[in-house]
């Protein structure tokens, strides 16, 4: 190691003269304003150099160095590791108390603390990156410090952040989509680092079993997406990740999404509010990208969802996968999670009709959601994906939705119930009229009652679906004040003729065929709806049972039974 001094306006100290005569340099107080220093730890000197290879005695008790310029540079085998700090502008400091420099053993530099408040400083990492935190600040403590030179003359080092806060940290153009991260604050707490752990991430998080990440807020933008968090935190010693909030959307706002896409696309946003995550097992996933976690919690999440199905065409022939298939082999990491919970979960799908050109919203609120376990390795045959929530329809009708989907089935088996208590059915015309050209003008539900075995390909079951004083009417174009002679006599034809007027005992049949295009979501609600259309008589429960038996022959499928 060898270390070099620019210059220095400012010096004062108290030494012992004594112990100067004696060959010992010990000092109370150094203070020392504006220097300069370059420090390389290597075991070259400077081709100019004359200085000697033992190190004085020195005993310290404190060094108070104000806006110092500092270099520092270690090599290493993908190149050096470099820290340059141009600490002249104001609120830049190092003290350093309790310094001790003896050669008993080998050359050793022990430092009791460390407190340093700096900015406008640049890092450069051992392949030739460049961390550059524009206008960001670092306040920290670090004690027990230990500089030593091992057998082979090379240096080494070691030393516990007490405490190490960042705030306000920029990092523009990172990756292909130029993204902007943004750390507002951030705090980390007793953290051992060392010259051989600073270069390996795994040994690093392995030789702290104790750190606390905390009060973490930023953000992340790119040219397609936009993300923030509030006071984001990781206990090491539990095991546990936590963030208040959490909110994205996309970057461009809607009318701008729309315009560059060629197909029907979602505009999605989500907020949430407190998020656990945890037990979290740090060590595996650094050791070979395995996320095992115990629970993932998260509270007052709220998800609108917006599809243009007018003015765009649909995207055919790619397939869109059911839940269990779609962790196995969607996810690029092997994930293990006992439990997913939502709690007061609340989900808007918006759609704009092909036909009316108006847009229609379904609502569920108040939702608790659990789904477990959510896994994409060592799975057995009896593995299943199971989901279960409760929640209000329309703000308004309790319902529970049941799933249980096989992850070893290559047919993607899953059973499904669903459950509403009695209502208004007139809640639904908000989302009947944009997109159906229906409504609903009177009627109650008494009940229903959905029970489905299904497949990737076809679904087959039964609702029962009881309900008094049911009239519909077909509107034109969704409009309720254009009238014409079409829309009236099919409304009462179907009145009349179709729709049962009430239903107190009948069960419908459900049966649909799959569009495999077409997510999960849609395919479960297409599920719901044939049992409406055999519940009210709008589908003949022979015709469906005539088409099921078909299909089951033409695919060399076996029957469905329930289990």
């Amino acid at each position: 190691m060898w270390a070099k001094c620019g210059y220095m306006p400012l010096l004062s100290l108290t030494p012992n003269v004594n112990d100067l005569v004696n060959g010992t340099i010990n000092l109370n107080d150094v203070s020392i304003m504006q220097p300069a220093f370059e420090i390389n730890l290597s075991q070259q000197h400077p081709p100019d150099s004359n200085i000697e290879k033992k190190l004085p005695l020195v005993n310290i008790h404190s060094i108070n160095i104000q806006q110092p310029v500092l270099f520092f540079k270690q090599p290493g085998k993908n190149g050096a590791t470099t820290i340059e700090w141009n600490g002249q502008a104001a609120n830049n400091f190092l003290q350093i108390d309790d310094i001790s420099i003896n050669q008993k053993i080998a050359p050793s530099i022990l430092i009791s603390k460390l407190n340093i408040s700096l900015d406008h400083f640049l890092f450069g990492g051992a392949k030739g990156n460049t961390f550059d935190p524009g206008k960001g600040k670092i306040s920290s403590q670090v004690k027990s410090i230990s500089l030593s030179q091992t057998g082979n003359k090379q240096w080494g080092w070691n030393a516990v952040v007490t405490s190490l806060e960042g705030k306000n940290f920029q990092l523009d153009s990172m990756g292909k989509k130029a993204g902007r991260l943004v750390i507002n604050n951030g705090e980390l707490k007793e953290f051992a680092i060392n010259s051989t752990n600073i270069k390996n991430i795994q040994q690093l998080i392995a030789t702290n079993s104790s750190f606390l990440l905390s009060r973490f807020n930023g953000s992340y933008s790119d040219i397609n997406n936009n993300m923030q968090w509030y006071n984001a935190g990781f206990d090491r010693s539990n095991k546990t990740f936590t963030v208040d909030s959490f909110a994205f959307h996309p970057t461009p706002d809607r009318e701008t999404f729309e315009v560059k896409q060629l197909y029907q696309n979602d505009y999605i946003k989500i907020k949430t509010g407190a998020i656990r995550v945890g037990p979290f097992d740090l060590d595996t996933y650094i050791k070979d990208s395995t996320m095992n976690i115990g629970t993932l919690l998260l509270d007052n999440v709220f998800m609108t969802d917006y599809r243009d199905n007018h003015s765009l065409p649909f995207r055919a022939g790619r397939t869109k996968l059911l839940p269990s298939t779609l962790i196995q082999t969607r996810i690029p990491f092997r994930l293990s999670i006992d439990t997913v919970r939502l709690n007061n979960a609340n989900i808007e799908y918006t759609e704009v009709g092909a036909k009316t050109k108006e847009a229609g919203t379904l609502s569920v609120t108040k939702m608790t959601i659990k789904i477990f376990p959510v896994r994409n390795y060592n799975l057995t045959n009896a593995d299943s994906l199971r989901i279960q929530m409760n929640g209000y329809l329309m703000d308004t009708a309790w319902l529970r939705l049941r799933v249980r989907e096989s992850y070893a089935d290559s047919l993607g088996g899953f059973f499904m119930s669903l459950r509403l208590k009695p209502t208004d059915p007139m809640i639904l015309n908000p989302v009947l009229i944009p997109l159906s050209s229906a409504k609903l003008q009177s009627g109650y539900l008494d009940t229903v009652s959905l029970r489905v075995i299904g497949k990737d390909y076809l679904a087959f079951g039964e609702m029962k679906m009881h309900y008094h004083d049911l009239k519909i009417k077909f509107l034109k174009n969704g409009s309720e004040t254009k009238k014409s002679f079409l829309t009236g006599l099919i409304t009462f034809v179907a009145n009349s003729f179709v729709i049962r007027n009430k239903n107190r005992s009948r069960t419908g049949t459900v049966f649909f065929i799959r569009d495999r295009d077409r997510s999960a979501i849609n395919y479960f609600i297409k599920i719901a709806l044939s049992g409406v259309a055999s519940s009210v008589g709008a589908k003949s429960n022979r015709k469906l049972l005539h088409k099921y038996k078909k299909e089951l022959r033409q695919r060399n499928l076996a029957p469905l039974d329930y289990d």
